[in-house]
């Protein structure tokens, strides 16, 4: 078991030391360019810039999705570059939370069965599992539709089961990839609203990549890319 101390504050969530990601062999694709970012525990960043820009790369990156071809990305101080697929795979488990665009919910399960499924997948006992995912569903302000099935529900509810999904695990780190790119406006305050809560209420770290400005602003902080590099950064508070 790899050896994390999540409630050490003297370490940053995540830090990224001169990363690049290049795609390709023949035609080689430079997605990333030394890309330097410390991302410090309570911390809710946003990451903005033009479609190619490396958002989503990034963003996998953080998450050990997908490895540098150059550089170090550390969370909680460990080299994840130095880590096999198992241990990258333990560490996604135990540390980090995905919400996606998509919602990625599976309609023949209800929402309660849908937020348990990470903790199925780390052996959690039945009624524990069960206790957990309705605390999730909870503070996304589900819990009353815990046995309603996607189809049943609009797609803000989907996207705030995703993020209850993403909180029973209890991660560290809550990485959302265009977390309300399907959405109305009205729902994706709604659903903004939600991952504020979260980040104020229970010190989640959140990284966010958003092509919605106004939604970005309402971060602590502003990551701009442009072409594979950090344009710039904005604190915002």
């Amino acid at each position: 078991m790899i050896d994390i101390e999540t409630d050490n504050i003297m370490e940053p969530d995540v830090e990224l030391i001169n990363v690049s990601k290049v795609y390709g062999e023949s035609i080689k694709v430079k997605a990333l360019e030394g890309i330097n970012l410390k991302v410090e525990r309570g911390e809710f960043l946003s990451i903005v810039g033009p479609s190619g820009s490396g958002k989503t790369t990034l963003l996998n990156i953080l998450g050990t999705l997908d490895r540098p071809t150059e550089g170090k990305v550390l969370i909680a101080g460990k080299d994840t570059t130095e880590m096999d697929d198992d241990e990258l795979s333990e560490i996604r488990n135990r540390f980090i939370g995905f919400v996606f665009q998509a919602y990625n919910l599976i309609n023949r399960l209800t929402a309660l069965e849908n937020v348990e499924l990470p903790l199925i997948a780390r052996g959690v006992p039945k009624k524990e599992r069960e206790k957990r995912a309705i605390e999730a569903l909870n503070i996304v302000g589900l819990a009353e539709k815990a046995n309603k099935k996607p189809t049943e529900l609009s797609g803000g509810e989907q996207q705030r089961v995703a993020i209850a999904r993403s909180l029973a695990s209890d991660p560290t780190l809550i990485l959302a990839d265009e977390p309300t790119g399907n959405l109305d406006s009205k729902n994706a305050l709604k659903v903004m609203n939600v991952l504020l809560d979260i980040n104020e209420k229970f010190s989640k770290t959140i990284i966010m990549v958003t092509h919605n400005v106004e939604l970005a602003k309402m971060t602590k902080k502003i990551i701009r890319l442009k072409d594979g590099k950090i344009e710039g950064v904005d604190v915002l508070r």
